[in-house]
């Protein structure tokens, strides 16, 4: 599972990073607090912050060192991560139910960060959504749609090009058996009725 989405150069210098300051992690978070649909918005976590990074810049930021705790928790139809400072508890930001297991990678990793071990959590999950359209994989790495379906037709037709005679004569005899199955009725219905 991908816990490190690039970022552009323009979204980078938003981040205002030091010199020896560099991502560990950046998710897209897709809701708001407020429960509202959003875009361009990312977590992005490095050894000593978590930043919310939106279209106009760091729209919340959290001091690692500070804080004494970072999780992912799964709400009604939604996960939030929270942080905890000084004893409180606060939402940092909320995202749909498609990110919560990439999100708990990396309040994982967070959490490291925070108890100064500098280790860094990989997924070795596969995506069960495709990055590009959001749809549902179908148990493989490649999105059918975004491949293309004359690009999947093509990867079977490779595999089957060897046996088409076989396969054709399958058919063939799998149609007619259909065809005599169903003729037969009508033969035994004018039987019946004659």
């Amino acid at each position: 599972m991908k816990l490190l989405f690039e970022l552009s150069a323009q979204q980078t210098s938003l981040l205002g990073l030091d010199e020896d300051e560099r991502v560990e992690y950046c998710a897209p978070c897709d809701i708001n607090i407020a429960g509202d649909m959003i875009r361009d918005t990312y977590v992005v976590v490095t050894r000593r912050r978590m930043l919310l990074l939106g279209p106009q810049g760091v729209e919340r930021e959290a001091s690692l060192e500070a804080c004494e705790d970072v999780r992912c928790e799964a709400q009604v139809d939604c996960g939030i991560l929270t942080v905890k400072v000084d004893g409180q508890e606060e939402i940092f930001a909320r995202f749909s139910m498609k990110h919560l297991a990439r999100f708990s990678y990396i309040a994982r990793g967070a959490h490291h960060f925070c108890n100064k071990d500098w280790r860094t959590v990989v997924s070795e999950e596969r995506e069960k959504t495709c990055l590009k359209c959001g749809r549902a994989l179908p148990g493989t790495d490649i999105c059918p749609h975004c491949d293309g379906r004359m690009v999947t037709f093509q990867k079977f037709w490779s595999l089957c090009k060897p046996y088409w005679g076989r396969l054709l004569l399958i058919s063939l005899l799998m149609l007619s058996a259909s065809g005599i199955s169903l003729y037969m009725q009508f033969v035994q219905r004018n039987f019946i009725d004659n």
